[in-house]
């Protein structure tokens, strides 16, 4: 498993690898098997299965990071995205070929000893502005 120097480039790692080049086999980097995500538990799986469906949607779908905060088992992560709107979205709304651009903002955690010792990420907090999906 890889080490990060500090918890901004364990997060610049993640948004690139996962988010942006769909390197799904990277994510027990980034995760547990079990993690928190907006408070449920969720799966390294079904953190696939919804880039996936993203990609779906959106197949040039790129992310920015565009500001990262840290404190002591914390990290903030302001994000943009842009992609092409060429899949259904949410199983309602059609494909309207637009490019679509969009900003989120997720708050992340991880206990002392997963930070010091296999530096994953434990809970995620994502908020973005699904009205720019559209």
């Amino acid at each position: 498993m890889m080490t990060y120097p500090t918890k901004s480039a364990l997060i610049r790692s993640w948004v690139e690898l996962v988010w942006n080049q769909n390197k799904f086999d990277t994510l027990p980097q980034f995760h547990p098997p079990q993690f928190l995500n907006e408070g449920h538990p969720s799966t390294n799986e079904q953190a696939q299965a919804w880039h996936e469906r993203m990609r779906a949607v959106y197949p040039d779908l790129t992310y920015s990071t565009d500001e990262l905060s840290e404190a002591e088992q914390h990290v903030t992560v302001r994000w943009s995205a842009t992609g092409t709107h060429k899949g259904q979205l949410w199983g309602l709304i059609p494909p309207s070929d637009k490019q679509i651009q969009w900003r989120g903002i997720h708050l992340l955690s991880e206990t002392k000893c997963l930070l010091l010792i296999k530096r994953r990420l434990l809970t995620s907090f994502p908020r973005g502005s699904e009205a720019y999906l559209l």
